[in-house]
């Protein structure tokens, strides 16, 4: 009998909710126009009514903020100097692993004479 139906069943006296949140967004690409488009999120909850009576609650909310995503470049002289950052602190933070090594081992060498 419940094959024909389309959608699903639920007991009565349930209320349904579903949300609809909408925000409009914007692409600008470096070297193609920009486009743009609709964000949306929907969250649907089912609970059970406190009247009884079987509901449906459609809430459709259009977000005032617009979002903006902006490719840039950076030049590849900042790429280097990323670089040789993260290596300079890796080589740092060995240094200080070392003689912070090599002094525990120093002390528990001289407790053991």
């Amino acid at each position: 009998e419940g094959e024909d139906q389309i959608g699903f069943v639920s007991p009565g006296g349930y209320t349904h909710e579903h949300y609809i949140k909408v925000v409009s967004t914007t692409l600008k690409p470096l070297r193609s126009k920009p486009v743009h488009a609709y964000e949306y999120t929907i969250n649907s909850n089912a609970f059970e009514s406190e009247t009884g009576v079987p509901q449906i609650i459609i809430s459709f909310d259009l977000s005032p903020l617009k979002v903006v995503v902006v490719e840039e470049s950076k030049p590849w002289i900042e790429g280097i100097v990323s670089m040789c950052a993260i290596l300079g602190g890796v080589f740092s933070a060995s240094i200080i692993f070392e003689g912070v090594l090599s002094s525990a081992i120093l002390t528990v060498a001289k407790k053991l004479d």
